[in-house]
């Protein structure tokens, strides 16, 4: 934003970039007091806020791997198909993903996301040929794997719009954690 339209130069509008980490809620809870106290909130405002944040964010993500499981249970009762759709955050958009969820879903075909399989562990993620350092990239290979040991009516789809940086990365050990289960 500031080395395209510079809102303190062009517009007198002051631009703000502190630094936050989602990885650790003490650094977390640091970092937003440390930005916020400019403005008179207190510490134990930034506490509780970051607290309540961590403990929604927790039900979020356990929603989702109970209605994976439900879904996965059910395709697999009926003996349907069941893609596992991956790929970035911003892939959930229609305008980008091009309706593909939609366009499966019409077919018959269960649709579910990387983030509602049943997660291996990192002692899976230490077998792998990569670094594996970002939690997006994990959740990609974690579905691979999970994808790779089911039956053939389950199937790994990764949309991907770059095919530089991490994203060829994956996209390779992805292709060979499938391979090896003849996916």
């Amino acid at each position: 934003i500031r080395s395209s339209i510079n809102p303190e130069k062009n517009f007198k509008i002051p631009f703000d970039q502190p630094t936050i980490n989602f990885n650790d809620e003490d650094l977390l809870v640091k970092a937003c007091f440390e930005y916020l106290k400019q403005f008179g909130v207190k510490r134990n405002k930034v506490f509780n806020a970051v607290k309540k944040s961590f403990d929604e964010y927790r039900k979020f993500k356990n929603q989702i791997q109970i209605k994976g499981a439900e879904i996965i249970s059910k395709a697999k009762d009926e003996g349907r198909y069941l893609v596992v759709l991956s790929g970035r955050p911003y892939h959930i958009d229609q305008l980008i993903n091009q309706k593909t969820p939609d366009a499966l879903c019409d077919l018959g075909v269960d649709v579910i996301t990387e983030d509602a399989v049943p997660f291996y562990g990192k002692d899976y993620l230490s077998q792998l040929h990569v670094i594996t350092q970002w939690a997006y990239t994990n959740r990609i290979y974690n579905a691979a794997k999970w994808v790779a040991d089911q039956n053939h009516k389950v199937q790994l789809i990764q949309i991907n719009s770059f095919g530089c940086g991490p994203d060829s990365i994956v996209i390779d050990e992805n292709s060979e954690i499938l391979k090896v289960k003849s996916k």
